[in-house]
């Protein structure tokens, strides 16, 4: 583990020195430009056992990860490596029960595998590993058929992209567990896996619906403008785009705007109001001040969603209770789920935003 540490210690060096610094107040990814090559793709006996695998290696010819799957009538087996000393170290493995298979399972799978990998990679190291993997399914999109693609060893991938992206967000927010939103579309197959959180998204589509925001939520009357944010989706007009990415920069330029724009007493206005609806106001004095303080949302973007309950719309994987978590794709799923229609779980709680 200690080569596998190593290895991504070089990689951070190169990734994170070249970050832009426009938005330097959070992290994003630089793309490390590379090619696929298959090395093992049994198209040809699809029903019975497979063995599939790829490597994924730099425009200079330099193999940097592979990626192995086997898949039986009960089990998919796959495995992520990275190469360190011409030897291919295991970073990460996920076997799934086919048989059991269904979206909530696959959701807790992998914040199973984000909690775990957490434990072993620190964030600098979590960067580079999602530097190398975040174009990968685009890879092999432009080099298998629509028809092998679409097999689950070719799309467990995407099992270990939104596994590590979930510990890269976890490392953003400073939250002590890995979330993992259910992704609507992953529902009935019209989508590979994907979390809610990390939903692909036109940013056209998340530019509009991040102005709306801006444009009919006020704090005191003052209007919140995310203006990184704006430039960031203006540079990928006409592409799709992760949430993750635009969550960050957006959460980061609201907490500017927390600290920044709102005064100390409106913040602390803000927060009692959200506490009061908590516990009644005969108790709210008898509670000290330490515990009042656990009752507000921790996540500063709760504030900017209006979300201080699980069952709030923007606040991520619980409906009851206090909302600890907020996300603008949690908020955008939430926004869509209004009637609870098919792709929203069975969770789902129906009601306005």
């Amino acid at each position: 583990m200690k080569n596998v540490y190593l290895l991504l210690s070089l990689i951070s060096v190169v990734l994170l020195t070249n970050c832009t610094e426009e938005y330097e107040s959070t992290v994003t990814f630089q793309d490390v430009n590379g090619k696929i090559k298959i090395i093992d793709n049994n198209t040809l006996n699809r029903n019975e056992q497979n063995n599939y695998s790829f490597i994924f290696q730099k425009n200079d010819n330099s193999q940097i990860l592979k990626f192995e799957a086997i898949q039986n009538e009960k089990s998919l087996i796959s495995k992520m490596f990275l190469k360190r000393n011409e030897t291919w170290m295991p970073i990460s493995e996920l076997k799934i029960n086919t048989e059991k298979n269904s979206q909530k399972i696959m959701n807790s799978a992998v914040i199973d595998l984000a909690n775990s990998l957490k434990k072993r990679f620190d964030k600098e190291q979590i960067v580079s590993i999602v530097s190398i993997i975040e174009n990968i399914p685009k890879l092999l999109y432009d080099k298998l058929d629509n028809e092998d693609y679409y097999q689950n060893d070719n799309l467990a991938i995407f099992y270990h992209t939104g596994a590590f992206k979930s510990v890269w967000r976890s490392y953003e927010n400073n939250s002590e567990n890995c979330q993992c939103g259910i992704y609507e579309s992953s529902l009935d197959g019209k989508s590979p896996f994907f979390c809610a959180e990390d939903k692909p998204v036109r940013a056209e589509v998340a530019f509009e619906f991040i102005e709306n925001i801006s444009t009919t939520k006020r704090y005191f009357g003052k209007k919140f403008t995310p203006r990184k944010t704006y430039d960031y989706l203006d540079n990928f007009s006409g592409e799709i785009i992760s949430l993750s990415t635009v969550d960050i920069i957006l959460r980061n330029e609201f907490k500017e705007f927390w600290l920044e724009d709102l005064s100390e007493s409106e913040r602390a206005s803000l927060i009692s109001a959200r506490n009061e609806r908590k516990v009644s106001s005969s108790n709210l004095n008898s509670i000290s001040r330490e515990n009042i303080n656990k009752l507000r949302p921790w996540d500063p973007e709760c504030y900017l969603y209006g979300a201080d309950q699980g069952g709030d719309c923007g606040c991520c994987n619980n409906y009851s209770g206090p909302c600890y978590f907020c996300h603008l794709g949690c908020y955008m799923h939430d926004q869509a789920c209004e009637d609870c229609g098919w792709g929203c779980g069975p969770t789902c709680v129906s009601g306005p935003c």
